[in-house]
């Protein structure tokens, strides 16, 4: 056994990703209908097994805290770039009820820790270490370090700073371990134990916020999905009389909505242009409203199941930027009039509000028109219109680099706030991550790319080898509280502290603010600085919208509980 521990130890990438996968693999399993989930699982055996590598064979198994900013980073960033197109409308709702959520577990938990503190007579620094672990604030465990290194704190005769730090890590680890679990745990349940559809009330939040919009916002999941499928492509043999000698033109002007994207005579494609004349047994490929279609057969002919007239006019969505002066101050109609048959505009937006198609909306710069249209058509665009941004599967890690960056650098700010620096640290990039996606909804062309599936890869990826890092680091430290430390007063207290203040919060949001639950239990999972159980209430509703919920509450504890925190480590 012991060489299996040395073996993990010289290969940390081993140790890792075998403690990722065999943490999903028991997160998969249900056992009364119930699982515990990836997080829980890989925090689990992340634990087991560093506990027992310092044990069985006196090894540490821990890894460069590098490795869980890193990893954390890029979940946070991929979470603020899916909630980024929602979070406005939902601070603009809802405000004041997030701030009020927390302010109340801001006031709450320091008052918890404090009472058990007074009642357990933990050695000097635990008590911090408990709030910022039982909070799974690392801000506010930053702010209590420094304060003990700062010699600010009279320390009791015997004592020294190391003793005094060393209790406050080993608490804050221990009580941020159990924590973690505790909390992901109470998401996956609380639609059960509170009797509430979340997945439904999450849809009737969007539905709710989306208003009298119909189309989804540019820039989003959902519009990468669009397909207008009122728009067909169909193909007819020519049999009418009254067709045959006619071109294209003539047809055009009398269907202006319905568009000839290829001809073929004698087994020869032609390329349907203004003089082309239309001759009885030639197979005309049209592109048009499905309604249409009912007129062009009986004015044309019969239609044949021909796949490969069909294939050579694939439709595609786009969304279009207004980018070209001669554009600004036409209305749509004008616009698709000037570009001729074959596009259709769907919607059309500016600034991130969907506008009304008439012919009252003037177009202005940096409008975002979403156009359907045979391929050879949309190419125009870009010439015609301005800038043209498809769906796409490519992820532009240049614009991915650059957004972490910025959060990395507006996280290590150090912020002079009553009397102490604090620094946002990954809050800052979750900021940025929603930045991001607030601006993609309204300049589409901004940056690069970053498609769904490279954006859920990084959420899942980071959050789930984040946690792995993060249990095998607590290892060590948790092995030292269970060996003569109040390790049973820490466990009690860290699941009072991290649960009591929550729930109060979640009673009076929903029967006092009246909040929507999956929006709420965002808010306390933001409160709690918990970003594991915010992706729980996700994955139980099914939804971003606990997301939308989750900055404000994590800003306002992440500044309060590190000013405590702080205030505690000098004097408590």
């Amino acid at each position: 056994m012991a060489e299996l521990y040395q073996f993990l130890h010289s290969q940390p990438f081993f140790t890792i990703f075998s403690v990722v996968a065999l943490g999903m693999w028991l997160g998969a399993k249900k056992i009364g209908g119930i699982s515990l989930g990836s997080v829980v699982c890989i925090i689990l055996v992340g634990l087991l097994t560093s506990v027992t590598a310092y044990n069985v064979a006196d090894v540490s198994l821990a890894l460069p805290d590098v490795l869980q900013t890193v990893f954390f980073n890029l979940f946070i960033f991929a979470i603020g770039v899916k909630i980024g197109p929602q979070f406005f409308s939902g601070l603009e709702r809802d405000g004041w009820h997030l701030v009020a959520i927390g302010l109340l577990v801001a006031v709450l938990a320091p008052v918890l820790a404090y009472a058990c503190d007074w009642l357990f007579d933990w050695p000097e620094g635990a008590v911090a270490g408990v709030l910022a672990g039982s909070n799974n604030s690392s801000a506010s465990f930053g702010a209590a370090t420094s304060a003990v290194q700062s010699g600010g704190r009279k320390i009791a005769s015997g004592g020294s700073v190391d003793t005094v730090t060393g209790a406050l890590s080993a608490a804050f680890a221990l009580c941020y371990t159990v924590s973690q679990v505790e909390f992901v745990l109470l998401m996956k349940l609380l639609p059960k134990l509170a009797r509430f559809d979340a997945p439904a009330e999450a849809h009737a939040f969007e539905m709710s916020m989306r208003g009298d919009r119909t189309a989804p916002l540019p820039g989003t999941v959902e519009a990468g999905e669009v397909a207008d499928v009122s728009i067909a492509v169909r193909a007819y043999r020519v049999e009418a009389t009254t067709i045959g000698g006619r071109t294209v033109a003539e047809i055009r002007s009398k269907a202006p909505r319905v568009s000839i994207e290829s001809v073929r005579r004698e087994n020869r494609w032609l390329t349907p242009d203004e003089t082309l004349k239309l001759e009885p047994g030639d197979e005309v490929v049209v592109e048009a409203p499905v309604a249409a279609q009912v007129r062009v057969r009986e004015a044309l002919g019969p239609e044949i199941p021909d796949v490969e007239a069909r294939s050579r006019s694939p439709v595609h969505t786009v969304d279009v930027v207004v980018g070209r002066r001669d554009v600004v101050g036409s209305t749509l109609p004008e616009l698709m009039t000037r570009l001729g048959p074959g596009l259709y505009a769907n919607a059309l937006f500016r600034a991130g509000a969907e506008l009304p198609l008439g012919a009252g909306t003037k177009l202005k710069m940096g409008d975002v028109i979403r156009v359907t249209g045979a391929e050879a058509k949309l190419a125009c665009l870009g010439k015609e219109v301005g800038q043209v941004v498809r769906a796409t599967h490519i992820s532009d890690v240049l614009t991915l680099a650059l957004g972490l960056l910025v959060g990395a650098a507006l996280g290590a700010i150090p912020v002079p706030m009553f009397g102490i620096s604090i620094s946002f640290g990954a809050a800052a990039v979750l900021v940025t991550g929603i930045a991001f996606g607030w601006l993609k909804t309204r300049h589409p062309a901004f940056g690069g790319p970053i498609s769904e599936g490279g954006r859920s890869l990084l959420e899942v990826l980071g959050l789930n080898t984040f946690t792995a890092v993060l249990a095998i680091n607590s290892g060590q430290a948790v092995n030292e509280v269970m060996h003569g430390g109040p390790v049973w007063s820490l466990i009690l207290s860290c699941l009072i502290i991290s649960a009591v203040p929550a729930l109060i919060a979640w009673w009076i949001g929903r029967h006092v603010l009246r909040m929507n639950p999956a929006l709420l239990m965002g808010a306390i999972a933001g409160a709690r600085q918990n970003t594991s159980s915010m992706q729980a209430a996700q994955e139980e509703s099914q939804s971003a919208v606990p997301g939308i919920g989750y900055p404000v509450p994590l800003a306002i504890t992440t500044v309060a509980l590190s000013v405590v925190a702080y205030l505690f480590a000098l004097f408590a």
